[in-house]
């Protein structure tokens, strides 16, 4: 938290610099160390409008950088052409040579034209192409969780909601799971073994549930699993799947001693719950 608000400090101040130096390179510097912090305190809204701020100035600076590219051509080939005709018009046959000339100098220009809109072709397409991939990059920040890469607690929750509120969908379970003594995991052997304790569970989790729901983390050591189209043998053999695994931890940044176990309730939606929040509640206790 503390590194949080000198990294505020300092970019208050660097905005300020920003706006007294005023150049378009300064501002979109400015914006992407701006949007950095804005990702790392998931402020997802303010970073993609900054975002879309920073496209709009990167918008401006390649406008006229185009403008000023094509204004350079024009130039080079206004005198190169014009350095041709004078010296055909010193030569004997001034009428032959000029029309030659003029024949291959347009063949020229119009092939640096061409070349010209090839360039500013890709430049375009590489734009797009960037802006695509910076939303979709976004996007993934704002429905992934940071550490463990799995969903966040938001992104779980809607999908949740959206399954429960589908009426026709009554054969949906749900697990809520708890990491045992994680407290003292981290008490003993540090956050750095903690940290790495939660991705080994969120890597475990994804590879034994990804082909029957979706695993998410909901905060700290808490984390839900929805199954679509599920029965309870299913629920009871992926559990007792996901428990060995859980406990045969091959990872060398966790100590072979650190005894690794997990809590866990799960229900089938039998249609009898008012809401979700119901279903959560009751898998939680």
């Amino acid at each position: 938290n503390k590194e949080y608000q000198l990294a505020k400090e300092h970019l208050d101040l660097a905005e300020k610099q920003s706006k007294e130096i005023d150049t378009p390179s300064v501002y979109i510097y400015f914006y992407h160390q701006k949007i950095i912090y804005l990702v790392a305190q998931e402020m997802w809204e303010e970073a993609y409008d900054l975002k879309k701020k920073s496209a709009a100035v990167r918008s401006k600076v390649y406008e006229k950088d185009k403008e000023k590219l094509i204004s350079e051509m024009q130039v080079k080939f206004n005198a190169k052409f014009d350095q041709e005709k004078l010296n055909h018009l010193t030569t004997q046959n001034v009428l032959q040579k000029k029309a030659i000339t003029y024949e291959k100098t347009r063949q020229k220009y119009l092939l640096a034209l061409a070349i010209l809109g090839g360039v500013l072709f890709f430049i375009t397409l590489y734009a797009y192409r960037s802006q695509k991939k910076s939303k979709k990059y976004l996007y993934n920040l704002s429905v992934t969780d940071y550490l463990t890469q799995v969903a966040n607690r938001r992104h779980i929750m809607d999908i949740f909601k959206k399954i429960f509120s589908n009426k026709s969908n009554t054969n949906f379970g749900i697990i809520m799971i708890d990491l045992d003594y994680f407290k003292k995991i981290n008490d003993t052997y540090g956050h750095d073994v903690g940290n790495a304790v939660l991705i080994h569970f969120a890597q475990t989790a994804k590879n034994i549930m990804s082909d029957v729901g979706e695993v998410g983390r909901i905060g700290g050591e808490e984390w839900l699993i929805l199954l679509p189209n599920i029965d309870r043998h299913t629920i009871k053999a992926k559990l007792s799947e996901l428990r060995k695994a859980y406990q045969n931890v091959q990872s060398e940044k966790i100590p072979k001693d650190c005894n690794l176990s997990f809590s866990s309730g799960a229900l089938i939606n039998s249609g009898k719950y008012q809401s979700h929040e119901e279903m959560l509640h009751i898998a939680d206790d």
